[in-house]
């Protein structure tokens, strides 16, 4: 489905306004709240993967894939590794 420079325009400021309802007055809202879970296990994940690599990288030579913004290659190289 093709949509005009209008329609399109109308779609935009209705998902926005949709949103900040969403982060405002429905913020306590339970209906809307079903994806914090997945953010719990998502943080929970990336703290496992963070701590796992700290502890294990000193002294070791690693190469980073290029894959994101060079995060995991900064906290690798403070936490001792050759990056």
């Amino acid at each position: 489905m093709v949509q005009t420079e209008s329609a399109e325009t109308e779609r935009k400021a209705a998902e926005a306004e949709f949103h900040d309802r969403l982060r405002g007055e429905l913020r306590d809202d339970p209906r809307h709240q079903s994806n914090q879970k997945w953010y719990s296990v998502a943080a929970a994940s990336s703290h496992f993967v963070i701590d796992y690599l700290r502890h294990r990288c000193v002294g070791k030579r690693v190469l980073d894939y290029c894959c994101g913004d060079g995060e995991f290659a900064l906290l690798l190289a403070r936490a001792g590794a050759d990056v």
